[in-house]
């Protein structure tokens, strides 16, 4: 029997070995997917990150919708060391046995003499011989992905920024991060080139991770016409300053994150007979169906920085409607809709704002699209409102009963006021906001409605603030998943018109009697008054 059981193991043996080193099928690469998502934002010693929180979130709804499997059960946020340690360790474990293994890192990365580090949140080196215990080595990720046995294998790195430790003698460490060797199977996406830095956006999401989360979900696209379309599409929405960059190794078959729709077969046509004979017709090959023009259309919406835009109406005339920045970029949009195979017709129903508004757009942005099915009135309000410098203005809330809201304006100088709220809607679900007085100088401004089920704590707020501080707030209550709904409305303030004075006639003075005249010309020859003529010019001649 030990014998037999010696055998039994060796044959075991003999037979991993077997599996091990023979050579990969080629074809298409299935099978269980797993991913881990990293947001590194809350910096304690260096100043945080307000986007990693939001891209980390929407990079792991994307994924999950795409069939992996989350390390952790979502996006694990500001991790410190021993905890991004640990999320690595139990990624490689998770691993085992997958095909696919996906790491997706947003934070703060740097290089030092050629090595990529990852930093957590409680990071704070005064010296590079400090980043071995202080820090995350980005290759630890590649290893414990080399080690699992996976087909492909995917590490997605936003995380390109400022080196936040410049100030404190780290003289070594360089821009950006260094280009790291591939192992097999394995495909490395930075947010931009090697050594460049990457911007972590104006809106909710940087620009690499919006074009990302978009791109992985079109169908039929394999993975390097995804990179490459998430690399054109950064370069334009950030006017060529950021280019993502990939290093990849030969890849054994294709990969798609979401595959082609197969079209139905369509029934065999009936045999037909010839000279007596039953002979099949010749087959014939159905051309793929061309590209929804409105499927085309929302995607380069999705990809559209400071707009909240939806597609509606059917066939090549579909209906653009929303709010988007005006001028030369909207005339650029609206060129490129123009060049799309597909789309011949878009006939919009836009308002534009300012460029001063992008941010509080691109801010609310996620909160409109998440809710946009939500029953009630339309959430991106096309209406406008003009008044005077020094004039009122009334905005009527509606929303559910007892919902509370906060209506915000929004100014060109980069401040905002907060001019309804915190309250609550009343019973009939209508609140009337009065914005008094409102100041000088002429010109746009733009107005915004928030409205949720329980009230926002955002702290206690000045009543006019720095727009980018209480935006910064904003969005992390927005990506906390209360459930709220946004309203925005474009809003004027002109010039007070001038009013003419009002000229008033001058009071007609009534003619002196002839009497006064008389008396006056005989007193000057030398005549004195009488008693009678003195009364009289006393009473009627003054």
């Amino acid at each position: 029997m030990r014998w037999l059981s010696l055998v039994l193991v060796v044959l075991s043996l003999a037979l991993v070995g077997e599996a091990r080193s023979a050579p990969r099928s080629s074809g298409d690469i299935g099978g269980r997917r797993v991913a881990l998502v990293v947001g590194n934002g809350a910096y304690r010693s260096v100043d945080r990150l307000a986007n990693p929180a939001h891209d980390a979130k929407l990079m792991a709804d994307t994924l999950r919708g795409l069939g992996f499997d989350l390390v952790g059960g979502g996006p694990l946020l500001d991790l410190d060391r021993a905890q991004l340690a640990q999320a690595v360790q139990d990624f490689g474990h998770a691993l085992a046995g997958a095909e696919v293994g996906l790491f997706y890192y947003s934070g703060h990365g740097l290089q030092v003499q050629g090595v990529n580090w990852l930093v957590p949140v409680d990071a704070n080196p005064t010296r590079p011989q400090d980043l071995d215990f202080q820090m995350v080595d980005a290759d630890l990720v590649l290893r414990q992905m080399d080690g699992a046995g996976t087909r492909l294998n995917l590490v997605l790195l936003d995380a390109c920024r400022n080196n936040p430790f410049a100030v404190r003698g780290l003289r070594a460490v360089q821009s950006g991060l260094a280009e790291m060797r591939a192992p097999e199977g394995t495909l490395i996406s930075y947010a931009t080139q090697p050594g460049n830095v990457a911007a972590d956006g104006v809106g909710a999401n940087s620009p690499y991770t919006t074009a990302l989360a978009e791109t992985m979900q079109r169908p039929g696209m394999d993975i390097f016409r995804v990179f490459n379309q998430v690399g054109l599409q950064v370069k334009r929405s950030t006017g060529g300053s950021q280019q993502p960059w990939v290093s990849t190794s030969p890849i054994d078959g294709d990969f798609f994150f979401v595959r082609a729709p197969v079209p139905a077969a369509d029934p065999l046509p009936a045999q037909t007979q010839v000279a007596g004979l039953v002979r099949p017709p010749p087959p014939v090959s159905a051309a793929p169906p061309g590209p929804d023009p409105q499927d085309q259309l929302r995607a380069l919406v999705r990809a559209r920085r400071c707009s909240i835009l939806e597609v509606s109406g059917t066939g090549l005339q579909p209906v653009l409607r929303g709010v988007a920045l005006g001028g030369g970029d909207w005339t650029a949009f609206m060129r490129e809709i123009g060049t799309t195979r597909g789309i011949r017709v878009v006939r919009p129903e836009v308002e534009f704002v300012q460029p001063f508004a992008c941010r509080v757009v691109d801010t609310l942005a996620p909160l409109v699209r998440a809710t946009r099915d939500i029953p009630g009135p339309r959430l991106v309000n096309l209406r406008r409102i003009d008044v005077a410098v020094g004039e009122d203005a009334s905005v009527l809330v509606r929303g559910p009963p007892g919902a509370a809201v906060r209506v915000d304006l929004y100014l060109p100088d980069g401040q905002v006021e907060h001019v309804g709220g915190p309250a609550r809607l009343g019973p009939g679900g209508e609140l009337a906001v009065t914005l008094a007085r409102l100041s000088a100088p002429p010109g746009p401004r733009l107005l915004t409605v928030v409205t949720s089920a329980a009230a926002l704590d955002l702290g206690t707020r000045p009543a006019r603030e720095a727009a980018e501080l209480y935006l910064s707030v904003m969005a992390q209550a927005v990506a906390g998943g209360a459930e709220m709904r946004a309203d925005l409305v474009t809003l004027t303030v002109t010039a007070p018109v001038p009013v003419a004075p009002t000229i008033r006639p001058a009071a007609s003075t009534p003619p002196r009697p002839a009497r006064c005249s008389a008396i006056l010309e005989r007193a000057q020859l030398g005549e004195p008054p009488s008693e009678a003529d003195r009364g009289f010019l006393q009473s009627q001649c003054r």
